[in-house]
């Protein structure tokens, strides 16, 4: 565990919650783009699921083979309990900052 997650990263982790067990690499960026709109190309999404995999915030479980696949398997992804508490403080944090009036007064 290397500390606190980025934006994609939190971006992939919320996708993940949405899923539930379904949740793999094209399913976790599709998911992305309908609820943010935010378009990360496929590597980018299995880069940032790699980093949290590797960081222990997610691990991974292979699917059945399927013909439509060509006999390849999925690979799912589920959130580690270290992974939900991190999401967790980096809500928080969020919240936290947005918690107030700003000076300007522009976003309470």
């Amino acid at each position: 565990m290397t500390g606190d997650l980025t934006a994609s990263q939190q971006h992939a982790m919320l996708a993940m919650r949405w899923l539930g067990r379904d949740a793999y690499g094209i399913s976790i960026r599709d998911k992305i783009r309908e609820l943010a709109g935010i378009d990360y190309s496929t590597g980018s999404i299995y880069a940032i699921l790699e980093k949290l995999e590797k960081d222990g915030y997610l691990r991974t479980r292979e699917g059945e083979a399927t013909a439509e696949r060509g006999g390849r398997r999925k690979t799912y992804y589920e959130p580690t309990a270290q992974g939900q508490a991190a999401l967790t403080r980096a809500l928080a944090q969020i919240d936290a900052l947005r918690g107030g009036a700003f000076p300007d007064g522009v976003l309470t």
